[in-house]
């Protein structure tokens, strides 16, 4: 699309007689425009959409960000699941030596 819509642009700026110097050099800048354009687009036949060089980089660096985060929060859930764990250990261990208190006191 991109590629017919640059031939269009060049063939109305070079063929179409009678045009004033502003129109042509309107239709130059338009024409370069979209052939910068179409150097930083690719097409997305799945989707049929147009994704630039930058929204890429945009959506890699979101990918990147997602697993950094993803990873901490593993991390902090494991961190968390330890917590648990070694609190779990201390209220049987302080359960245990209240009883052996108990015991003694008798």
């Amino acid at each position: 699309a991109l590629k017919t819509a640059s031939q269009a642009l060049h063939s109305a700026r070079v063929e179409t007689r009678g045009l004033s110097q502003e129109q042509q050099h309107s239709l130059k800048n338009s024409e370069e425009q979209l052939e910068e354009a179409a150097k930083h687009a690719t097409y997305n036949g799945v989707y049929n959409q147009i994704g630039s060089v930058e929204e890429r980089e945009l959506q890699k660096k979101l990918e990147e960000l997602k697993g950094k985060l993803d990873a901490q929060h593993r991390r902090r859930q494991m961190e968390l699941d330890q917590m648990r764990d070694e609190l779990k250990r201390l209220r049987k261990q302080v359960k245990g030596s209240s009883m052996e208190g108990d015991m003694n006191k008798s």
